[in-house]
């Protein structure tokens, strides 16, 4: 089992040298990114607005099936390749893999939320516009529901009626 080496920050606090260094190089190069898949990159890039959590827009465009599906075809690769990312143990690696391995990991992690975030408002964006249709069905199912239930009284009335000339006619025979 490998150890990594341990470092002393200013403010007391022990870390490991790879986490110092990750530190350090996040504070000096702010607008610099660190190596990405290149599947991940290029679907993170697309999805942008959905992995930030924008909401969907009532115009949501409308994938087409076959989008659809290579979109979910993508998310299964990626999902695949995390999975084999995660079979690797990360204690077998020195601190400079082990910080390209989680990148990876991370970096898949965000593509496959974006695929998903994508995925999602396509099925949210179907429904909303079959939702009037639902309403519709809806309201005509609660107007049929009424026109029972007042056949049900007409039913009971008449059972009623019946019941009272039944008595009547058994009390004069």
């Amino acid at each position: 089992m490998a150890t990594r080496k341990k470092r002393v920050t200013p403010a007391g606090r022990k870390t490991s040298s790879a986490a110092a260094r990750r530190r350090t190089a996040r504070s000096t190069s702010a607008g610099t990114s660190t190596p990405t898949p290149a599947g991940a990159s290029r679907t993170v890039a697309r999805s942008r607005g959905a992995a930030r959590g924008v909401p969907p827009s009532a115009a949501t465009p409308r994938l087409e099936s076959g989008q659809a599906e290579r979109l979910r075809a993508l998310k299964l690769q990626l999902q695949a390749a995390q999975d084999k990312l995660l079979l690797i143990d990360p204690n077998t690696l020195d601190d400079d893999a082990h910080a390209t391995w989680s990148n990876e990991i991370f970096q898949l992690s965000r593509a496959i939320n974006a695929l998903r975030n994508v995925l999602l408002e396509q099925l949210s964006a179907e429904f909303a516009a079959e939702l009037p249709d639902i309403e519709d069905a809806t309201k005509d199912l609660a107007d049929e529901l009424q026109e029972l239930e007042n056949a049900v009284d007409v039913i009971n009335a008449v059972a009623s009626a019946l019941g009272v000339i039944t008595s009547i006619v058994t009390l004069l025979a």
